[in-house]
Formats: structure tokens, sequence, C-alpha cells
């Protein structure tokens, strides 16, 4: 239940783009050549933000996995 109220009341800041938005922005791009290079950086460092979050979720994953194996309570007795 708690989990239900606190997502109904998180705040949605993204929005999805359409095959339309997609055209506008490669028009829009396309005709602002200068924007291009920024662009392209910008979605870099998205993608290698994306990456290691994965990295570190896929590892916590096992880690976890392997903690309940061992029967050990999961949260409990980990260090930095």
């Amino acid at each position: 239940m708690f989990v239900q109220s606190k997502v109904a009341a998180m705040k949605k800041d993204y929005q999805i783009a359409s095959r339309s938005d997609r055209r506008a922005l490669a028009e829009f791009l396309s005709k602002e050549g200068q924007l291009l290079l920024p662009m392209l950086k910008l979605i870099e460092q998205a993608e290698l933000a994306v990456d290691e979050l994965i990295d570190v979720a896929g590892r916590a994953t096992i880690e976890a996995v392997q903690d309940a194996r061992k029967g050990t309570p999961v949260g409990r007795g980990q260090s930095a």
C-alpha cells in the first residue's frame, strides 16, 4: 500500500517522444549543425551513466542472491 501511494505522489518529469517529435528534432538538428556535437556528447554521457547503473544494479542483485543462498539476511552485516 505504501509503495502505491508513494508512486502516485511522484511527479513525472519526463515525456515520451513520438515519431513526429523525433522527426522534428532531427530536422532542427540538421538545420542547427552547431548543436549536433553537444547533443552527441549528452547522449554519450547518458549511455555511460545507464551502463554504470546496469553494472551496479546487476552486481548488487548477484550479491543479494548469493547472500540469500548463504542464509544471510539481506541488508544486514554489509560494509561499504
